[in-house]
């Protein structure tokens, strides 16, 4: 039984050479690269004056290429355009469980080739806090278009830095104000172990984070240590 031909027109560039300029977008785009209708063009041109210059219009050929034809090519590619991905993460959540995996395996291998006690493993995070607290949701009447809350858009807010052990320790807190001298500070008697600090934006840097393994971090090592 003969095999059946192909539907529809030939390739311009025919099979072969297409074939390459696919495989070049392809990985073009696996390293982070843009693909365009003029990259589709450029490369396309190169590849043909490496194997068949001949073939182009301006040497003698018959194949122009056009951004039409750079746009059918990434249709049959099934390429669309997308915008760049920045602020979210560039892991899909299929990869999160092997991700895991790995970092917890590589946190297990660091435990026991240093010989960590548990007392000693520890966490910690930084979180925007409201200086005045709201809620996003309040009743109201049904269908209604528009729900204002006082505060809702209040983009006010300081940074605390929170840490725990493995044995459920809790660390004192650090709280990060928006300012340039401690006079940001407000005019109240914190629990005596807090780190009170400030930076120019509220958040963590490097030095309010160096300020805070020293205040923090550390004396509760050298304490543990002891203890043990």
């Amino acid at each position: 039984m003969l095999p059946p031909k192909k539907r529809g027109r030939p390739v311009l560039l025919g099979e072969d050479i297409e074939r390459k300029v696919q495989l070049y977008l392809e990985k073009g785009r696996e390293g982070g690269g843009v693909v365009s209708g003029k990259i589709v063009v450029a490369a396309a041109k190169g590849i043909l004056m490496a194997c068949a210059r001949s073939r182009l219009v301006e040497y003698g050929g018959d194949i122009r290429l056009s951004r039409f034809w750079a746009y059918s090519l990434l249709g049959r590619k099934n390429f669309v355009q997308c915008k760049a991905t920045t602020a979210k993460s560039k892991y899909s959540t299929s990869d999160f469980s092997k991700l895991n995996e790995h970092f917890l395996q590589e946190v297990q291998t660091t435990i026991s080739m240093e010989e960590i006690p548990v007392e000693l493993i520890l966490n910690w995070d930084q979180t925007a806090v409201k200086i005045v607290p709201s809620s996003m949701w309040t009743m109201d009447r049904r269908g209604c278009k528009c729900v204002d809350i006082a505060g809702a858009n209040d983009k006010r807010v300081i940074t605390a830095v929170f840490c725990g052990s493995l044995v459920g320790d809790f660390l004192p807190v650090q709280v990060i104000y928006k300012g340039k001298a401690s006079r940001c500070h407000p005019k109240y008697q914190f629990p005596s172990d807090w780190d009170i600090t400030q930076s120019p934006s509220h958040w963590s840097n490097e030095e309010t984070t160096l300020q805070y393994i020293n205040n923090i971090i550390l004396p509760y090592v050298r304490r543990i240590c002891e203890e043990l």
